[in-house]
């Protein structure tokens, strides 16, 4: 991954489970291939099998953008999977999603 410009530490938690750490990245849009038509920005959280990606977009501020719905998919399945985030090993410190990304929902959860 290129310069790295977001790292957040959280903690998943699943029941009966021993949390675990989640490491979100992202890294920096670059000009794909040189040309100003496509960028990339790279996007990893290991810990939830999302790896070395490369999103794609029409311009910077898209690759961004939809590198930031990648990681709300990621992070809102494990809450609907039955997990809980958190700030802390211990749990005490929820992570709120829609305090990070706003009130659309990408869940299908109706509960």
């Amino acid at each position: 991954m290129n310069t790295v410009v977001v790292r957040e530490r959280l903690y998943a938690a699943y029941p009966g489970q021993t949390p675990f750490e989640v490491i979100v990245e992202i890294g920096t849009p670059y000009a794909f291939e040189g040309g100003d038509s496509e960028w990339v920005c790279p996007v990893s959280i290991p810990a939830l099998n999302y790896t070395d990606q490369q999103v794609h977009g029409g311009s910077a501020l898209q690759a961004l953008c939809l590198a930031l719905c990648m990681v709300r998919m990621h992070l809102t399945l494990v809450r609907d999977e039955g997990g809980r985030l958190s700030y802390t090993a211990n749990g005490e410190d929820d992570y709120d999603i829609v305090s990070s990304f706003g009130l659309s929902d990408v869940s299908q959860n109706t509960n």
